[in-house]
């Protein structure tokens, strides 16, 4: 009965253990999946930010569209409307992929949220509702090609909404991965728990089963002993393995994750870098090719198809791929970053400027890691500079050449700018102009209707108030010698980004006392002119045509028989006909009065028309009201240019580059409030005054004979000049003049001062070391061939130094490159104190220096190098006494050349090495 008892709970316990292993596995497999549907979770909410991002830059990139494509309105309406529909398109995508992981999606492989991620998910319905209604005003503004106003603010506001909606989906993120953290935590509890319920039992086996059956069955003790400690060494072994297979099961969690995370990181970055249109390419310390991006494989010839670092810059020019090698490379593995401007070649031979930036990336111990390459093109930027520059030159001379008067009232309302014409049509001298208001009281002005008009119904003081366009207004005003005339009006607002309140107004105006004189004398005679350019139209009292004549018909597409019986409105109005002017016209019409006005009217085939259009009761001799008589023609054509000069004169006034106009006999007849300030003068100093007023004597007279044949020639002249500022202060400027069809030069000016500096900088930095101060290769060869040069007649026999340190990369490895830099310093002090002024001492890279001297014996010589010798020895010792622990010792080979022959400094430097290397060999170089 003993061994069927014991069987039985030895088997007992051996489904215990087994059902206990069972359960350990379905633990592990239940936390594998859920890691798994985290992850998913963490990569799907990856990409909502990647398409939150790309509808932000969506948004963005249709003002620059538009702009881009200002000229083109066909293929700008097909471009916002393709813009608009991928904006539809992500942004449905992103709002289906977030309904997702609110509910779960088997097409996605997202599981059913848990009711945290869930509960995160809904306090993100504010910001997914502000970007719905957000993306679909946007996208109406690109259809509807209304890109200015409340565009600007909703992309601000979109802008806002997606950094909220990321920073809460990184946030999400953060919480999923501390779940998985805590959950792999709770995974390995469970195991060591589970190891301690096996041992447990196994315990309880010891003592319930063998430990009886030991007692009970004397004759079995041999053989179970045995038995028990084969079981015990056996369980020993499996608790080993166990824990073994438990931390070898958290190790490989913990990689998957970080792998996982890499490979969504990588993705992502490939995913930008594929999407930009500059070359990216990333090559290793040896010279192959990591990584590049469609850009660069794109690149025929190029990046594409290169294996090596070598082989992806034959894509620049030969100066560039020098640059990049000589330059480019040294200082990115030095400095970790270089940047310079280089000509990429093209598979037709043409080439095109870009912007190279080398980046260098570093492991965690410091060593270089691999160099990343962008290449940024400039040939679009220098296209629209250019651009910008010629329409600037062309709208000036365009505004100053108009038979329309400009003026310009600041912020004050005081007039700060005006033309020739504003002049001739007021009757007044520009200094007169200068300064004065809408509210003078000479002005004497009546509006439209002869009432006395106040200041601030004048149009430009409306447009500067309420920061509002005012169009065709008819004021007449008191001219200098007592006559009165009729100006039409138009004005515009300038504002600019800076500020939301116009900083001034500009108008423009023209003289229509004439044209109001002539259109009176048409309106006696046009019932009897049936052949009039001017569309006619007589109605009765009611307004119901009774007659037109043949320019009508032509103007509008109706024939007579087509508008007897009708009301013209009906006839000639239509969708964008402006509802207040139709209700001024309607109310003359009811006062039984004369109206005049501009009315937008649609001809019988649709087509929009401006026209112009004075309206005149007709009386009978008890003088009731008979009908009307109408008096109108096309305006279409002056409208839109009056629209041209508008922008005009706002590019005018907003130009940063100096203006002036320069009369026949070349005095300054007008210039801009940046000619002016450039030149530290008031612009009423300066109106009036010679060319040569901003410009000092001498520079006025070669300016005289450099630009006058030219631009008599052929018409145009452009170069630097030195101006001079009110002070008498030169200063360097960027000059063009052109030549006006009638008459005189516009000129141009801009202070070009920063760029002369950054220029002259550049040019050091470019010639010189920059530790030790002295010429850098590029530096000695360019000075050195020009004293070269000088010297063939005076003094012709040269000297060529060629040196190195001693011991120099002992100094480096032992000490540190803080030692290195600092013996190199000492070494570049020591030589310039030693040799004459004359001579031109330079650094070649590393550890290497040499020296020209011209005119100079060996004798001399040889005392230099004693002297240098003698120096860095007296230089040591005295740093030995600071405990600075190396020495500076300096080996120095010599090449004599007559500056008359025909070695070039390349040759004499390659014998100075080899001088320099003759003399290692002679003898032992000195400890460092």
């Amino acid at each position: 009965m003993l061994v069927p008892q014991l069987t039985r709970r030895y088997i007992i316990s051996l489904v215990a253990i087994a059902l206990l292993f069972a359960a350990n596995a379905a633990l592990v497999v239940w936390q594998t999946n859920r890691h798994a549907d985290s992850a998913q979770l963490i990569n799907v909410a990856g990409r909502q930010r990647m398409l939150a991002q790309r509808i932000v830059a969506l948004v963005v990139w249709g003002p620059l569209l538009r702009n881009e494509l200002q000229g083109n309105p066909a293929q700008q309406t097909v471009s916002l409307d393709s813009l608009a529909k991928e904006l539809a398109d992500t942004h449905r995508e992103w709002r289906r992929v977030h309904d997702s992981l609110k509910v779960g999606s088997k097409a996605l492989g997202l599981p059913t949220p848990s009711r945290a991620t869930r509960a995160r998910l809904d306090a993100l319905d504010g910001l997914v509702t502000v970007t719905d209604s957000v993306v679909t005003g946007v996208g109406r503004a690109l259809r509807e090609q209304q890109l200015d106003g409340d565009y600007a603010k909703r992309a601000h506001e979109l802008v806002n909404t997606r950094i909220g909606y990321v920073a809460a989906m990184d946030h999400l993120v953060g919480d999923l991965a501390a779940e998985e953290r805590s959950s792999v935590n709770r995974l390995v509890s469970f195991q060591i728990v589970g190891a301690l319920l096996l041992l447990g039992i196994s315990v309880l086996v010891v003592r319930l089963i063998i430990h009886p059956t030991t007692r009970a069955i004397e004759q079995l003790v041999t053989s179970v002993q045995a038995s028990n400690s084969t079981l015990e060494k056996q369980s020993e072994a499996l608790e080993r393995s166990s824990t073994e297979l438990e931390a070898q099961h958290l190790a490989l969690l913990q990689h998957q994750d970080e792998l996982e995370h890499q490979a969504s990181e990588l993705a992502r970055l490939h995913q930008i870098s594929d999407a930009s249109p500059d070359p990216i390419v990333a090559f290793h310390p040896s010279g192959n090719i990591l990584y590049a991006n469609r850009a660069a494989r794109a690149l025929s010839g190029g990046s594409g198809g290169a294996a090596t670092a070598q082989e992806a810059i034959d894509v620049l020019d030969r100066e560039s791929r020098q640059l990049v090698r000589e330059t480019g490379l040294p200082q990115v593995i030095a400095t970790g970053l270089w940047r310079d401007e280089v000509r990429l070649t093209l598979d037709d031979g043409t080439t095109r400027p870009v912007r190279q930036t080398l980046v260098a990336h570093h492991w965690p111990d410091g060593s270089l890691q691999f160099v990343s390459s962008v290449m940024q093109d400039l040939s679009e930027i220098r296209r629209v500079q250019d651009a910008l520059v010629a329409n600037e030159a062309r709208y000036r001379t365009l505004v100053d050449s108009l038979a329309e008067g400009v003026v310009m009232q600041d912020e004050h309302g005081k007039i700060i700018a005006w033309n020739a014409s504003a002049e001739r049509i007021l009757g007044l001298t520009g200094d007169q102009l200068a300064g004065r208001s809408s509210y003078d009281e000479t002005w004497q002005a009546l509006d439209a209707n002869g009432h006395a008009m106040a200041p601030e119904a004048h149009p430009i003081v409306r447009a500067r108030i309420e920061n509002m366009p005012v169009d065709g207004t008819r004021i007449q005003v008191s001219r200098a010698d007592g006559s009165r005339r009729w100006l039409s009006v138009n004005a515009r607002p300038i504002v600019t980004h800076e500020r939301e309140t116009p900083m001034a107004a500009v108008a423009t105006f023209s003289d229509i006392t004439d044209q109001l004189l002539l259109a009176e004398e048409h309106e006696m005679l046009s019932v009897l002119a049936r052949k009039t350019d001017h569309a006619v139209v007589m109605t009765d009292a009611d307004l119901l045509v009774t007659w037109v004549n043949e320019a009508w018909e032509r103007m509008t597409g109706y024939t007579m028989s087509d508008s007897l019986g009708h009301r013209p409105s009906e006839l000639t109005e239509g969708l964008h006909t402006n509802p207040a002017t139709v209700a001024n016209l309607q109310q003359a019409l009811r006062e039984e009065r004369s109206w005049s006005g501009e009315i937008l009217n649609y001809r019988r085939d649709g087509s929009p028309y401006w026209r112009e259009l004075s309206t005149t009761a007709l009386r009978g001799t008890d003088g009731r009201l008979t009908g009307w008589v109408s008096l109108s023609h096309d305006v279409t054509a002056r409208r839109d240019a009056e629209r041209e000069r508008e922008r005009f004169a706002a590019a005018v006034a907003m130009a940063t580059d100096g203006i002036a106009i320069l009369g026949v006999a070349g005095t300054l007849e007008f210039v801009n409030q940046a000619f002016a300030r450039m030149h530290g003068m008031p612009i009423d100093q300066l109106i009036g005054a010679p060319w040569q007023r901003v410009y000092s004597a001498a520079e006025s007279l070669r300016l005289a004979r450099e630009f006058g044949p030219v631009v008599q020639s052929v018409g145009a002249w452009q170069g630097e000049a030195m101006g001079v500022r009110a002070g008498g202060e030169s200063f360097p400027q960027w000059m063009s003049l052109s030549q006006l069809p009638n008459g005189g030069q516009v000129l141009v000016a801009r202070d070009i001062t920063d760029a002369k500096r950054a220029e002259e900088v550049l040019r050091h930095q470019s010639l010189h070391d920059e530790l030790t101060g002295l010429y850098n290769r590029r530096g000695f060869m360019e000075v050195a061939e020009q004293q070269v040069r000088n010297a063939r007649r005076a003094s012709p026999r040269c000297a060529l130094f060629y040196g190195d340190l001693d011991h120099f990369k002992r100094i480096n490895d032992s000490y540190g490159h803080d030692a290195g830099d600092e013996a190199l310093l000492v070494a570049a002090n020591t030589l310039r104190s030693i040799f004459r002024e004359s001579d031109i001492v330079a650094r070649l890279g590393g550890d290497e220096f040499t020296i020209l001297a011209i005119g100079i014996s060996p004798a001399a010589v040889e005392s230099l190098s004693a002297r240098l010798r003698a120096r860095l020895r007296i230089d040591n010792e005295a740093r030995s006494v600071t405990a600075a622990p190396w020495e500076v010792h300096m080996s120095l080979g010599v090449a004599y050349f007559d500056a008359n022959d025909d070695e070039t400094l390349t040759m004499a430097l390659s014998r100075a090495d080899q001088a320099l290397y003759a003399q290692k060999q002679r003898r032992p170089a000195q400890a460092a």
